[in-house]
């Protein structure tokens, strides 16, 4: 009789204690199922940036996963660093590897909290961009000082977006809606090249080199220097608040030894770039050398070279009417086109919006005569 009313007494007492502990612990349980995520760019299933997305898109990212209440607090306006997310990710590999249209997800190694939903923002590229000091993921600064990579790297927001959520019960990657999908801060400049038809068998081209520069020696492109987490009126991201101006010439480079087909054309090269308010013109110079050849192998090389002076670029409004554009505006693209014959290149170009794919075509007009010099002919 006295053993069973020890046993009784020490049972009763175990109870107690877990049930002490389990009333004062307020942490958040979790699960063991990682979260997986699904990564793309917007405008990156655009078929006009399908085959330049390597250059300056394939971007690693620093990603933030929030607790439901921390991303509530997250959109409004703060002077410190304030509130934690729940944890960040270092990506190694590109945005474009794991979208959900190819079924590949980032696996984060972290699992799901059990009582509350997990939201992601973000930023790229990690690589060039230092958090601040005192803000922290507010206000990033780019610490590369070679303008030339710079400009040849585009810089990426993944917005407050309510849709991009997951939880233990409806996990990232169920829909297309909470894939995390980043917003190009800057514009692209997207340089084609192509030969006319008339110099089919008598004219080889390749290793294609522009140097651009918008017109009248004043205004310069421009490149992020300062980016900070904003309002974008109904969501919270990322947007270019400071700037550097670009003391020489966008370079746009072919480095490969492939020759410009007829009638097909060959990208060439991107840049990236901003406008600053204080910007006024869209106006631009261009400068262009190639090596011709009579010779398929290029056993005779000679260099080709022509330039282009204030070309405007018109873009043709809802209504089919033709406007000058006014700025390059983020998250558009701005390809222009060279056609190349045995003495001259014809330039077009046309918009495109980046988001979405939508194309607008933008005719190219020189203001002045343009110079056509060759040697070696």
């Amino acid at each position: 009789m006295m053993k069973e009313s020890i046993r009784y007494i020490f049972l009763l007492f175990l109870s107690l204690l877990v049930a002490c502990k389990k009333t004062s612990d307020t942490s958040i349980s979790f699960t063991d199922v990682p979260i997986r995520v699904n990564t793309s760019v917007k405008g990156g299933s655009s078929a006009y940036a399908i085959g330049d997305a390597w250059v300056g898109e394939e971007l690693p990212a620093k990603l933030f996963f929030w607790h439901q209440d921390d991303f509530k607090t997250l959109n409004s306006e703060q002077t410190t660093n304030a509130p934690t997310p729940y944890f960040t990710y270092l990506m190694n590999d590109a945005l474009t590897s794991f979208s959900f249209k190819d079924s590949r997800w980032l696996d984060t190694g972290h699992p799901y909290p059990e009582v509350t939903s997990v939201y992601s923002t973000g930023y790229a590229p990690r690589t060039i961009l230092e958090e601040d000091e005192t803000l922290g993921f507010r206000k990033l600064k780019v610490t590369e000082t070679d303008l030339q990579k710079v400009v040849h790297c585009d810089f990426l927001s993944c917005d407050a977006r309510s849709e991009q959520v997951g939880s233990f019960e409806i996990p990232f990657g169920n829909s297309a809606d909470n894939e995390l999908q980043f917003r190009h801060l800057t514009s692209k400049i997207l340089i084609f090249a192509s030969r006319h038809e008339t110099i089919t068998g008598e004219v080889y081209v390749r290793k294609v080199k522009v140097n651009m520069r918008l017109s009248g020696g004043v205004n310069k492109f421009h490149v992020p220097s300062v980016i900070e987490w904003s309002s974008l009126g109904t969501e919270w991201g990322y947007q270019v608040k400071e700037y550097k101006p670009l003391e020489e010439s966008l370079k746009f480079q072919d480095n490969t030894e492939d020759m410009i087909m007829v009638l097909q054309h060959k990208r060439i090269d991107s840049c990236y770039v901003c406008q600053p308010s204080g910007v006024n013109t869209t106006d631009v110079d261009l400068d262009v050398t190639a090596e011709y050849s009579y010779m398929q192998d290029f056993s005779s090389p000679y260099t080709f070279s022509w330039s282009g002076e204030n070309l405007q670029i018109m873009a043709i409004d809802d209504n089919g009417n033709e406007t000058m554009i006014k700025e390059f505006k983020p998250g558009y693209v701005y390809e222009i086109y060279l056609m190349f014959y045995k003495t001259g290149v014809i330039v077009t170009a046309r918009e495109v919006e980046w988001n979405d794919g939508g194309i607008h075509y933008v005719p190219v007009y020189p203001q002045s005569t343009s110079s056509d010099t060759s040697s070696g002919t």
